[in-house]
Formats: structure tokens, C-alpha cells, sequence
């Protein structure tokens, strides 16, 4: 029996964080283990009188082209994803891995070559994105994998992801609403700042926000969320900082990342783990430069108390 917190994460999905309407095309990216979740999601979407266009992708296929396809195969993007991109008015991202780390072996160069094939797509998707011609959001599906990186059981972890969601609220929307006018406090007096100086263990960075808006990330995009994030001056980034808590990019983990910066560039990255593919990402893809920075709000972690950032290196 499916969990019936899944049915409110969709219907939150499609009336909420996407407000779909009629008549409008989206497309549904999953992998075959969220299928209880677009199911949910396609039924929501009949419901408002969208038309559904569902993705499922297997995992294993992208380990089988960096494994055997050859640097064209890699580069090489079909005229239907172009097409795509011009055609869809949404697209929902459901993240749902059965190994988390299913690309550890592969090389890094051809996970940045690939990157940068599909930077032209992805740049007309937000052009697109930005002129309010296309809406989208991302969420995770729990499922073992997730859980097991958690170090948690899936039934914590359910319980966990739902309620960082509010889905056990009576009415979610009205709690994410509330959500978003907390948040927008915040925002609004980071906005009155010019200098932001973080401070803490193997950290002392500064950057400049004079100027800059203050985004509300209130679950419109990423759900769950819980911050809000700005674009810093991109050439007045100084210091330096280390991230303890670990991240997994394209299937490979990254563990105790320290990046230096200077004039606004990342000028020294290290890391304990999967170095060769932070290296990789940040000269092939051209991601030196200081694009996001943005503070948590949200305090859903049942083990940090404490706030926390994020940086996001590339386009402002």
C-alpha cells in the first residue's frame, strides 16, 4: 500500500511548487524506483488539466556511456531534448538513486565533458526559466540508497523527508506560505547588507552583496527547501572555507572540501575524497567564479541545531 503522504507530496507538487494549469505540457524526470511518486504526480496533473510527459531513465545507462562511449557519444545531444526544452511549460525532477554512488569509477573527464555538452541545453532552459516561459522543481523520493547515506532506516527516513516537507500539516500550502513569509524577514535584512564575513573552523571568507536581491527559496523549486540565496559580486569573493559534511555529485562522492578564493575565483580546491573530479568540474566547466551563496533557514535536520551555507560556483 502505497504511503498516502505520497499523494499529498504530489498534489503539493503540481497545485503548489509548479501551480500547474491547463492545458500545459510537463515533463516527468524519474528514475523507475520513484514510479509510486509519478504516478501520484501524473494523476494530480490529469486533475488540473495538464498534459503529463513522463521520463523514466535507468541509472545504469549512464554508467554505460562513460564506460564505453567515445567523446562524441559523450558530447552528443539529441534534437528531441533541444525540442523539448522549447516545448514543455514544466519539468518536475524526481531524484530517486538505488546507488547514490553508482558513478564512483567513472572517469572525471568524461563526467565534465559531459557537463559541458549539456551547458548549452541547460542555459536555454533557464533563459527560458527566467523569462517566466517555463517553471520547474526538483525533489527526492526516499528510498533505501537515501536512507543508507543518511545512516537512518527508510521508515526515519520517510518520516524525516515528509516532515521537512510539512506534509503531516493539515493544509501544507498554508504551512509553506507561512514558511515563506519567515524566510522573507531574513532576506530582507541580509539585503540591507554590503559585506558578508563568515567566520568559523578552517573558514574566514568574505564577499560582497551591495546591490544584489535576496532570493526566497520557500519550496517552489527545490522541495523541500528552506533559505535564501543571493549572487555575490563574482569578483570579490576572498578567503577561504571547508565543507565536513560530505556531498555526492554524479554518482561520486566528495568528502572535507576546502576551496580557496580570490578576487572572486576559486584559486586552491582540495578534498579528502573524489578531488580529481572537484579539479575536473571546476577548470573544464569554467566554475572558478563565485555564482550562489546562499544561508539554510530551515531547521528540519534532527541533528544540527545550527545554520549552515552553501556556494555554488559558475554564472552569476
Amino acid at each position: 500500500m502505497t504511503d498516502p503522504r505520497v499523494a499529498k507530496l504530489a498534489r503539493v507538487l503540481v497545485r503548489y511548487s509548479l501551480a500547474l494549469k491547463q492545458g500545459q505540457l510537463v515533463q516527468i524526470r524519474a528514475s523507475p524506483l520513484a514510479a509510486p511518486l509519478v504516478r501520484e504526480v501524473y494523476r494530480e496533473a490529469l486533475l488540473v488539466g495538464a498534459h503529463p510527459l513522463v521520463r523514466i531513465a535507468l541509472e545504469e545507462t549512464d554508467q554505460l556511456l562513460y564506460k564505453y562511449g567515445s567523446d562524441d557519444q559523450i558530447r552528443f545531444i539529441s534534437e528531441i531534448d533541444r525540442r523539448e526544452i522549447e516545448e514543455i511549460d514544466a519539468t518536475l525532477y524526481l531524484w530517486a538513486n538505488a546507488n547514490t554512488k553508482g558513478l564512483s569509477g567513472a572517469d572525471p573527464r568524461k563526467v565534465a565533458l559531459r557537463q559541458q555538452a549539456q551547458r548549452e541545453l541547460n542555459e536555454r532552459f533557464f533563459a527560458r526559466a527566467a523569462a517566466g516561459e517555463v517553471n520547474w522543481c526538483v525533489t527526492l523520493y526516499p528510498n533505501h540508497a537515501a536512507a543508507q547515506d543518511a545512516e537512518m532506516s527508510l521508515m526515519d527516513y520517510e518520516d524525516f523527508v515528509y516532515g521537512a516537507g510539512k506534509l503531516d500539516s493539515d493544509d501544507p500550502v498554508v504551512a509553506w506560505r507561512a514558511l515563506d513569509d519567515q524566510q522573507q524577514r531574513i532576506a530582507d535584512f541580509l539585503g540591507a547588507k554590503k559585506v558578508i564575513r563568515l567566520v568559523a573552523p578552517d573558514t574566514d571568507l568574505t564577499y560582497h552583496t551591495a546591490g544584489r536581491s535576496w532570493i526566497n527559496a520557500d519550496g517552489q523549486k527545490n522541495f523541500p527547501d528552506g533559505e535564501v540565496f543571493t549572487s555575490p559580486d563574482e569578483t570579490k569573493t576572498e578567503g577561504y572555507i571547508r565543507y565536513t559534511y560530505p556531498a555526492v555529485y554524479a554518482g561520486r562522492e566528495v568528502t572535507d572540501v576546502r576551496l580557496s578564493f580570490k578576487e572572486g575565483k576559486v584559486v586552491g580546491a582540495k578534498a579528502a575524497k573524489g578531488e580529481d573530479l572537484l579539479r575536473s568540474l571546476a577548470v573544464r566547466t569554467n566554475r572558478r567564479c563565485t555564482g550562489i551563496w546562499s544561508a539554510k533557514c530551515a531547521r528540519a535536520a534532527r541533528r544540527t541545531r545550527m545554520g549552515s551555507c552553501s556556494i555554488r560556483t559558475g554564472s552569476s
